[in-house]
């Protein structure tokens, strides 16, 4: 398991409500784990540059992986830097996601136009797009 950020799996506070977060679990025991760096000028979730992970490319190149999975959304630079590494390794990958629509969350107008014309060729880059409910599964 590679990681691009450790929010969320990390006690911290939570951006979008201010508060302190922790789980009462240890969610990064009991498993081989690496975590790549991130070398965003402005690290966080949420913006594209956010998760700027060069070290993927070399670790997908070197790893000798039968497939890399990702959950990784195709709106962060890290996503097509795996994916970049994948196709061009020739390994494949898996793209996980559990959208239920192409409806933009934010609702703004410019990315319902984007969205269901780019989103089939985005997953299309995919050797499997692993998808977690039914609705999900009809959108593919």
């Amino acid at each position: 398991m590679a990681y691009c950020s450790l929010q969320g799996a990390e006690p911290g506070v939570d951006p979008e409500f201010g508060v302190p977060i922790a789980w009462d679990i240890r969610l990064l025991e009991g498993y081989p784990w690496v975590q790549v760096p991130n070398r965003s000028l402005r690290p966080g979730l949420g913006r594209f540059f956010g998760l700027f992970n060069p070290g993927l490319w070399k670790l997908v190149s070197t790893g000798g992986f039968d497939a890399v999975l990702t959950y990784t959304g195709y709106f962060y630079l890290s996503f097509w830097i795996l994916a970049g590494a994948a196709k061009t390794t020739r390994t494949p990958l898996l793209f996980g996601t559990d959208a239920s629509s192409l409806r933009p969350r934010d609702l703004k107008r410019w990315k319902a136009w984007v969205k269901p014309r780019l989103a089939p060729r985005i997953f299309g880059l995919a050797d499997v797009v692993v998808v977690g409910s039914t609705t999900g599964q009809e959108l593919m």
